[in-house]
């Protein structure tokens, strides 16, 4: 997509699926869209086997990543991938970290 659409990397500090702290990044291109794979965040290859506990893994860092690109000034949409996710929360961890109040 970066190659297609023209743009440029943007590193972030974020959480991997069980909470411990990770550098990613994402694509912000030319006409302000921020393209980023839930995988690099909450991906299901970032947890090694033996710590692989789906009762504990969470969105968390992928909404971390998703606020990072919406407070680019250049930024106007978000696109996501959600392939590779090692969690089964369905995006309330995710919701968590853009201060959704779910009760």
């Amino acid at each position: 997509m970066l190659t297609a659409l023209g743009g440029q990397w943007v590193e972030c500090d974020t959480v991997d699926a069980l909470h411990r702290p990770l550098r990613t990044r994402y694509a912000i291109t030319n006409t302000g869209l921020a393209v980023m794979e839930m995988a690099s965040a909450s991906g299901f290859e970032l947890i090694s086997e033996k710590d692989r506990d789906i009762l504990q893994s969470s969105t968390y860092g992928t909404g971390l990543m998703i606020r990072h690109a919406a407070d680019q000034k250049n930024v106007e949409r978000i696109l996501i991938g959600i392939g590779g996710s090692a969690t089964n929360d369905g995006g309330v961890g995710m919701a968590d970290a853009l201060g959704v109040l779910l009760t």
